[in-house]
């Protein structure tokens, strides 16, 4: 019964590890990881390296207002409350259709799936101590990027990145580095109210 128990076990973490890493290999070749579609995206089926996959594709209406976003933000005194304060006014919903708050805008704001990756934003990242899957040749400034990696469950998303990878994406980006990197920078210096 013991050594049946043991190869119970085995398995278990000999699966385990095989998801794990194929999660990783996923993600290091830059396929959409999963999950609920971003704002300002879509997703549709594509081949990639013969594998069946999603890719996202921009949706102009809501890129346009994350454009309108990430530069209210970077250029002027505004909070995340009052963003979402205003989205709420004008009648615009969120991804999943509810309505904004503050917690929402940032978890945006901080993805660098918006972001026309250049080498700012991969030195930016790698002062992070992030993995980088990438080298830095390749961020010429057009396509976005995936940030995936195991966090904490009561962790945010991209509160804490060291050790995460990054991957430049197939898409487009939405936003330029420098008004990106200035989001990411005034976030950055945001401090926790209690």
């Amino acid at each position: 019964m013991m050594m049946l128990i043991s190869f119970a076990q085995f398995e278990r973490e000999s699966i385990q590890q095989r998801v794990k890493d194929s999660y990783y290999s996923r993600g290091s070749k830059g396929f959409y990881m999963g999950g609920t579609i971003p704002y300002g995206f879509t997703k549709e089926k594509v081949i990639i390296d013969g594998i069946n996959t999603s890719q996202l594709v921009t949706n102009a209406e809501e890129a346009n207002i994350l454009v309108e976003l990430y530069e209210r933000y970077a250029l002027t005194d505004i909070s995340l409350g009052k963003l979402s304060k205003d989205l709420n006014e004008r009648g615009i919903k969120s991804a999943n259709g509810v309505a904004w708050d503050s917690g929402k805008i940032s978890r945006i704001l901080r993805n660098p799936l918006y972001v026309r990756a250049n080498v700012d934003v991969y030195i930016y990242y790698q002062h992070k101590k992030c993995n980088m899957n990438n080298p830095i040749e390749d961020y010429i400034g057009t396509n976005g990027c995936y940030i995936y990696g195991k966090r904490e469950a009561n962790e945010r998303k991209y509160t804490n990145v060291e050790d995460h990878h990054v991957t430049l994406a197939p898409h487009e980006g939405l936003v330029d580095s420098d008004i990106w990197l200035t989001v990411q920078y005034k976030l950055d210096s945001n401090t926790q109210i209690r």
